[in-house]
């Protein structure tokens, strides 16, 4: 064996003298054991997936969100839709600030409400101020 000068003084140093070439070698690895003047064990490859695979869970959570929110959405707003598309005279409905009245006259963009019957109070409200209709309870 031959030893350079350079890797001897690198390894007194740090308190061992050993060949320079022993020193470079990786040590083994963990469950192998690494026999002095026999061959390496040999490691297996790893396979690598391709990069676009790391996207994968990415794509499968935006999926679900999509799912949850705004199909769910969509169908309460196809509803309300046709909540409002159906509102006729007469009918007690709930504008989105509370307010409570009957229907009074309904035309294609807004609709009058009798708010209150001892004072013959109305109000005009756009067809999307209408929340809710109530259905009566009797």
């Amino acid at each position: 064996m031959k030893h350079s000068y350079t890797g001897f003084l690198a390894q007194v140093g740090a308190g061992e003298a050993k060949p320079a070439q022993e020193a470079k070698e990786a040590p083994a690895a963990e469950g192998q054991t690494k026999q002095p003047g026999g061959p390496e064990p040999e490691q297996a490859p790893k396979q690598q997936q391709p990069g676009w695979w790391s996207f994968v869970p990415l794509i499968l959570m935006f999926g679900v969100l999509y799912l949850f929110l705004f199909r769910g959405r969509g169908k309460e707003q196809k509803q309300r839709k046709e909540m409002l598309a159906q509102l006729a005279k007469g009918d007690r409905v709930m504008t989105i600030g509370g307010m409570i009245g009957t229907v009074m006259d309904a035309d294609k963009e807004y609709v009058l409400l009798k708010l209150d019957e001892s004072t013959n109070t109305k109000a005009r409200f756009t067809r999307g101020a209408i929340q809710k209709v109530i259905k009566d309870e009797k």
